[in-house]
Order: C-alpha cells, then sequence, then structure tokens
C-alpha cells in the first residue's frame, strides 16, 4: 500500500487523508482488511453474501441464487488454498460495510464480485480508491 501511495501526486494524497479524517470524524474507525486464507472465510464469505444481496436489494435487481453462491464458496475456498484468493473489506467500527471478492494469480489482480451495505455506501469511495 505505501508504495502504490507513493507513486500518487501529493495534491492527491493530501486530499485521500483528508477525506479519511473527515470519515473517522463523522463515522468512527475505518480499516481495510484482506481475507486470503481459509482461515474464518466461512464467516467472512457470509458476511460477503448478505452485503452483496443487501446490494442487489438497494439496486433492485435480482441477487446471486443459492446455487452460485454454492459454486464461488467452493472456488474461493480452492483458490484460498492455493493462495490465489483476495477477499477484502472495508470495515467500519469493526463491521464489514463493503467488500470485493477477487483473485490474485502469477502477478495479476482478478476482480470478480462487489458487495456493501446500502447504509455505509458513502464507504465505497474509500475502498475503490484501495483496491484500484
Amino acid at each position: 500500500m505505501d508504495d502504490h501511495l507513493k507513486m500518487l501526486s501529493n495534491k492527491f494524497r493530501k486530499n485521500l487523508r483528508k477525506g479519511e479524517k473527515n470519515i473517522k470524524k463523522k463515522i468512527g474507525n475505518i480499516e481495510f482488511k484482506k481475507f486470503p486464507t481459509t482461515n474464518s472465510l466461512e464467516k467472512n464469505l457470509n458476511d460477503f453474501w448478505k452485503m452483496h444481496q443487501k446490494k442487489m436489494n438497494y439496486q433492485d435487481v435480482p441477487g446471486l441464487s443459492e446455487t452460485q453462491k454454492g459454486f464461488l464458496t467452493d472456488v474461493a475456498e480452492k483458490f484460498a488454498q492455493n493462495g490465489w484468493l483476495n477477499l477484502s473489506f472495508l470495515d467500519v467500527n469493526g463491521q464489514h460495510v463493503s467488500g470485493v471478492l477477487g483473485f490474485e494469480y502469477s502477478g495479476k489482480y482478478y476482480y470478480y464480485q462487489t458487495a456493501f451495505d446500502p447504509n455505509y455506501s458513502y464507504s465505497l469511495v474509500i475502498f475503490i480508491y484501495y483496491i484500484s
């Protein structure tokens, strides 16, 4: 992360820090978390699928079927065993409020699915910055 920040302009870094401080004042502690292994994978994937459904309801579009979620869960478990999983969250005051399910292989990141709690939609801007 530090290497990525160094590539950004001073003005952009300053605006990012200012935005983070404002969010901390308004809503509390924010933290970026990545879960690349099978440790606590089931709980975090369940949180991810619940948020994804909230996102889909908010956007008034159908969500994933149980079959689709089951397939993606199986893939995530196998990818975690191989070190390819990138399940990341933005937490606000210790609670997952947005997330992304992606994979890393051979030095490349492959984005797959996002999730967010519409009650915290303002957190998406920071999260999108962190994963890009």
